[in-house]
C-alpha cells in the first residue's frame, strides 16, 4: 500500500505568503492614500468654480460680489463646507474692493488636511492658485 500524501498547506508556506502580502500592503497603502488626496482635492475646485459662477449671478442682480457666501443664491452657510466636506470655502475682497472682485479660498478640512496644497485660490478674473503652487494644486 502507497502511503496518503498530505495535502495542505505549511507552518513555512504560510509565513512566506503572509510575509509577501505585508511588504505588498505596506508598498501599496501610502501610493493609495496620496492618490485619495489628490482625488478628493476635485472637491474643492469644482466648489470653487460652483461658487464662483453663483457670485456672477449675483453680481448681475446687485452690482457687487459678497464676502458671505450664504447671501449666494443656493448657499446657506458662511464659510460653506463642500459637498464631501473636505473643503471650507470662503471669499473676500480681491484687489480692487468687493465692488469689483472677489477671491475664493477653499481650505483643506479633516482626513483632506493631510495634502501638500494648503489652500486653493480662485479670482473673479479666473486667476488660480494654491500653495505651493498653482501647477501643483491644480493641474493633478
Amino acid at each position: 500500500m502507497l502511503p496518503i500524501k498530505s495535502r495542505g498547506l505549511t507552518l513555512i508556506e504560510l509565513m512566506v505568503t503572509v510575509a509577501i502580502l505585508a511588504i505588498v500592503a505596506s508598498i501599496a497603502y501610502p501610493a493609495y492614500k496620496g492618490y485619495t488626496v489628490t482625488a478628493n482635492r476635485s472637491d474643492g475646485k469644482i466648489a470653487l468654480n460652483k461658487i464662483a459662477m453663483a457670485q456672477e449671478r449675483f453680481f448681475s442682480e446687485n452690482n457687487s460680489y459678497t464676502t458671505n457666501i450664504s447671501l449666494l443664491p443656493g448657499y446657506t452657510s458662511n464659510p460653506f463646507l463642500t459637498e464631501k466636506g473636505k473643503y471650507s470655502i470662503s471669499a473676500a475682497a480681491g484687489p480692487g474692493g468687493i465692488t469689483t472682485s472677489f477671491i475664493l479660498s477653499a481650505t483643506p478640512q479633516g482626513s483632506q488636511a493631510n495634502d501638500n496644497c494648503t489652500n486653493l485660490t480662485l479670482s473673479s478674473a479666473g486667476v488660480k492658485g494654491g500653495l505651493p503652487s498653482k501647477g501643483d494644486c491644480w493641474i493633478k
